[in-house]
């Protein structure tokens, strides 16, 4: 029975099934419970699973020990001590932030574990979630399109916003991050992954859509996010594949230059960017060791009169909010996220967990705070490229355990970790 729900079939299912309601519904509370309830008892029954395979063992006992992990807690912790100093702080918000804390740690951990010891959960995942989204975003298209402006000029303001999903988040800039790092996965799959023609056929036409989706949007950060994604993946594949993903990125490019939208996205450069993060930077400046919590008002008025209430920067915004504690965990999960999936890749395994950080690390970088919620817009489109990256990380070490260990060991999908589990 144990084995049966830990399956790597079971576990893909309850993944997409804990974060569809968050782009095919306007209620947080369906994925709030389906996390609690089905998606983290079937990651214990999978790591109940793997226990009997020897490197299935270890890799359950780096777990708590991997690097992205540990800056994960680091990072929350950071945040909700830096909430619990600041007077006004009420202990009812405390103690909400300590209960998502562990259930985000818990995300992450479930992301990292499946990952690394099933190229099956990994590959049935990814179709699924990338299904699910472009379903979301078809939907979010078509009520959109007809809404199409007369005058071109008028297209500048023209940008996609949810009225399906995203609960709370449905913003041009913040769906346009969820559609990027799915498009990234999407085509990461797609070439490395799917096993037949159907699936080739789902993940084709759900990249198609998403790639529109982000277009309408105008998120330049999350579009760049993609492209540079894209190269990196193009970079790690034969020269077939290369070319296909080359040319569908340079038709993205091509597409945006000749329209007016990509001319805006030109001559609005940085967008403020210097001018934000100098602002945000002196006013960490004033609680550079704690920061200034989560629930604090930011709105800060930059010398070229915008009101801002965030940093649009993950580092610093974790520097604003939780002070220099909170600053080196988030670099920690960046940096090390990009260096375990480039690790992973190296050593012959998916490209996926790298495609999704990159996507995600540049579009934080110049855009985004993460806070601590409940499972909402942040778990899609941040926590689950790190958590894949802290998956990353576990694979690697299993691989080089396989190695040092016994080389003949037989294999299941449950047991089939690491390296062999995630390769091409």
């Amino acid at each position: 029975m144990v084995r049966a729900l830990g399956r790597a079939e079971v576990a893909a299912a309850a993944f997409v099934l804990t974060l569809g309601p968050l782009v095919l519904t306007n209620d947080l509370n369906a994925a709030h419970v389906l996390f609690a309830f089905v998606l983290l008892p079937v990651a214990v029954l999978h790591g109940v699973a793997i226990a009997a395979d020897p490197v299935g063992a270890t890799t359950l006992r780096r777990l708590p020990r991997s690097i992205v992990l540990i800056a994960v807690t680091a990072y929350l912790l950071a945040l909700t001590l830096a909430s619990a100093m600041q007077p006004d702080a009420p202990p009812r918000l405390i103690r909400r932030l300590l209960q998502f804390d562990l259930e985000i740690i818990a995300f992450v951990a479930a992301t990292a574990l499946l990952t690394a010891t099933s190229r099956q959960f990994l590959r049935l995942a990814s179709l699924g979630l990338a299904a699910v989204v472009a379903a979301s975003a078809l939907v979010n298209v078509a009520v959109f399109l007809p809404t199409l402006p007369a005058d071109a000029a008028a297209l500048l303001g023209w940008r996609l916003m949810a009225v399906l999903g995203m609960p709370e988040y449905a913003n041009s800039t913040n769906i346009g991050a969820t559609y990027a790092v799915v498009l990234a996965i999407a085509v990461a799959a797609m070439a490395t992954l799917a096993r037949t023609r159907a699936e080739v056929t789902v993940l084709a036409v759900a990249t198609v859509i998403l790639a529109v989706a982000l277009v309408l949007t105008q998120a330049r950060g999350p579009a760049a996010g993609a492209v540079c994604a894209l190269a990196a993946l193009a970079a790690t594949q034969s020269h077939r594949i290369r070319l296909a993903v080359a040319a569908g990125g340079l038709l993205l490019v091509a597409v945006l230059v000749a329209t007016p939208l990509g001319q805006d996205w030109i001559e609005r450069g940085m967008s403020y960017r210097p001018e934000v993060w100098t602002t945000f930077l002196a006013k960490a400046a004033e609680r550079p060791l704690l920061g200034w919590g989560v629930h604090t008002d930011l709105t800060v008025t930059i010398p070229s009169g915008l009101a801002l209430d965030q940093a649009h920067n993950l580092v610093l915004s974790g520097l604003v909010r939780g002070g220099a504690g909170a600053a080196v965990a988030m670099a920690v999960i960046l940096v090390g996220g990009l260096a375990w999936s480039i690790r992973l890749v190296r050593a012959g395994g998916s490209p996926l967990p790298l495609c999704a950080m990159i996507t995600m690390t540049v579009a934080g970088m110049v855009d985004y705070n993460l806070l601590i919620t409940r499972p909402a817009w942040p778990w899609l489109t941040f926590w689950l490229p790190i958590g894949l990256a802290a998956g990353a990380e576990l694979a690697v070490h299993a691989d080089r355990h396989r190695h040092d260990d016994e080389h003949d060991e037989p294999e299941t999908d449950e047991g089939a970790v690491a390296i062999r589990a995630l390769q091409r």
